[in-house]
């Protein structure tokens, strides 16, 4: 299938139906990077192809001229959002964009805007992952250069992106409401992944050289995060966090270290959302947990070691 060569990485449908994998096209272009689409059947999970629902260049298309680092797609199917920056295996692509599609009722897309981001506006500046708040009202963006965190609102019924701000250890430092700060003040450094929970009351990210997971309480009014702490996890693991998963209750965060074979499960205070080690457990391979996944039922736990250890591991 046209589109798939150089895949950086996919997303699939709240319901199953449709997954979107985001990839380089093979039409002679070295900037024709590409999101194709494919539908799934629910009865067999056979997968059909479309075909490419959005290329750089084509249509005003901009913000696909790298591998895309991560796709993430709003709760109401509206809308999908991508971010090319830090890839997966920790390299970069050399860009900064958040780039805003809508969704058709068949699947296909349509190109709405980029934000353009870079050393001058941190607010997306080689960024490593995005999450939609469960309310569909913001819009956040980690950042592995830079230090910091992208806040945007979202036009519910457009898709549309507004820039509000930027959270960053000065930010942080000036808010009286803010939690106290680590004497170690590289906590937001290489931001690797950033989750939410499904309420869309609290928002964590992971600091991959840090060996850190910081927390921060969220407004759902004006969307703005409030920091509450950061978890160290280097006595537990000693090596950098990579992927972080929020059970489907919202009870426990999911830590993947890369390098390490370990996974953490930490629970979460229920009005802080501050974190407590509950437990660690081991993972086939030596590659470490470099990518988590829960399923929709809250009963598996889903773990893709570091590209140069392949493997996939299945825990309960």
């Amino acid at each position: 299938v046209n589109g798939l060569n150089q895949i950086s990485t996919m997303t699939m449908s709240a319901d199953g139906g449709r997954l979107y994998v985001a990839g380089y096209a093979a039409n002679g272009s070295a900037s024709a990077y590409s999101i194709t689409l494919f539908t799934r059947n629910a009865d067999t999970g056979l997968l059909t192809a479309v075909g490419i629902v959005a290329s750089q260049g084509v249509s005003g298309v901009n913000g696909l001229d790298a591998a895309v680092s991560s796709i993430v797609l709003s709760a109401d199917g509206k809308s999908l959002y991508t971010v090319n920056g830090s890839t997966a295996i920790h390299g970069t692509t050399g860009q900064s964009d958040l780039t805003t599609f809508s969704i058709s009722a068949n699947g296909t897309l349509t190109y709405v805007g980029v934000y353009t981001g870079g050393s001058g506006t941190p607010a997306v500046y080689n960024p490593s992952g995005l999450v939609i708040s469960s309310d569909g009202k913001n819009v956040y963006v980690a950042n592995a250069s830079g230090s910091s965190i992208g806040v945007f609102s979202r036009n519910t019924d457009t898709g549309a992106l507004t820039y509000l701000g930027v959270i960053s250890k000065t930010t942080i430092a000036g808010d009286s409401n803010s939690g106290s700060q680590p004497s170690d003040d590289r906590y937001l450094e290489s931001l690797q992944d950033i989750v939410i929970t499904p309420d869309g009351g609290f928002v964590y990210v992971a600091s991959g050289t840090m060996g850190v997971v910081s927390v921060f309480s969220r407004d759902s009014a004006s969307g703005s995060l409030t920091y509450v702490q950061s978890f160290s996890t280097v006595s537990l693991s000693g090596i950098m966090v990579r992927d972080l998963a929020v059970s489907s209750d919202g009870k426990y965060l999911y830590v993947g270290t890369y390098g390490s074979n370990k996974i953490l499960v930490c629970s979460i205070d229920e009005d802080s959302g501050a974190l407590t080690l509950s437990s660690t457990f081991a993972v086939a391979g030596t590659g470490g947990s470099a990518h988590l996944a829960v399923s929709s039922d809250g009963l598996s736990l889903y773990s893709g070691t570091y590209a140069f250890f392949p493997g996939l591991s299945l825990g309960t």
